[in-house]
């Protein structure tokens, strides 16, 4: 979820560079539909992340802190950038992306790579808990086993030596007869 988009907003970045770089005014309308539908998937993301991670640093670097970078990116690009470049207005929007947007950009960024850093450090963590777990479980089985092996022997055991004394009571009555 964070690389590439919804949740890291480097494809809006590039979008952004596009948009700047060309004068074909279909071209930019097409980029400009991508860069918005790119920003409903970032909230969408945002709102599921919100509602449904866990309380924590990473939660909070998620949701607060990378968020309000990429949401001053987005607004920035859409109040200023985007309507600058509409009016012909080109030397201003890219003074606009270099001077405002690649900034919240780098922020954006910059805390993506401490939730890429966090995460990878908490699924080492899971991943060891993971492993306990099944450790223990295997442990457990084994017990199980042993201990449903130990009733088998110990049931076949007890019914052998019945049957056996049931055989010698036949056999001794059977000569008593004869």
């Amino acid at each position: 979820d964070i690389l590439p988009p919804p949740e890291y907003i480097i494809e809006s970045y590039l979008i952004s560079y596009e948009i700047d770089q060309t004068s074909d005014k279909d071209a930019i309308t097409g980029l400009e539909k991508k860069g918005a539908a790119l920003r409903q998937e970032y909230e969408n993301r945002q709102a599921y992340w919100k509602e449904n991670y866990a309380d924590g640093n990473i939660k909070n670097l998620l949701t607060v802190d990378s968020s309000r970078y990429a949401r001053d990116f987005f607004d920035i690009r859409d109040r200023e950038f985007l309507p600058a470049i509409r009016s012909g207005s080109r030397e201003a929007a890219h003074a606009i992306l270099i001077g405002k947007m690649k900034p919240l950009y780098e922020s954006h960024r910059s805390v993506i790579d401490e939730i890429v850093a966090a995460q990878t450090v908490k699924n080492g963590e899971d991943e060891r808990l993971v492993a306990d777990v099944i450790r223990r479980r295997v442990a457990l089985e084994a017990i199980f086993a042993a201990f449903a092996l130990a009733i088998s022997v110990g049931a076949s055991l007890f019914i052998s030596v019945r049957v056996v004394r049931g055989l010698s009571a036949l056999k001794t009555s059977l000569r008593e007869i004869a």
